[in-house]
């Protein structure tokens, strides 16, 4: 969806945008836009009676658990992949 917006403004404008140019814009955006959400994120996983994350990044083993929270704790250890943020491995 973002790179479609980024074409239409692209058109909108005039600019003549390379693919490699907007992909790295799209990843920026991306990672822009979850940024935000982690710390909210982590909250939301103390506060809740239950709370279960999943890591669904690898189509071999969609919706894995990697932690589960009960009453703000975590049960067991978490199996957080290599890209977690800070925020969600406190």
């Amino acid at each position: 969806m973002i790179e479609s917006d980024l074409d239409d403004a692209a058109k909108d404008t005039g600019a003549v945008w390379s693919r490699s140019a907007a992909q790295q814009i799209n990843h920026g955006a991306r990672i822009g836009r979850y940024a935000r959400l982690w710390a909210l994120v982590a909250d939301a996983c103390r506060l809740a009676d239950r709370a279960t994350v999943y890591d669904d990044s690898s189509a071999r083993a969609p919706f894995r658990v990697v932690a589960t929270y009960d009453g703000g704790r975590l049960v067991g250890e978490a199996g957080w992949p290599r890209w977690t943020p800070a925020a969600l491995r406190t």
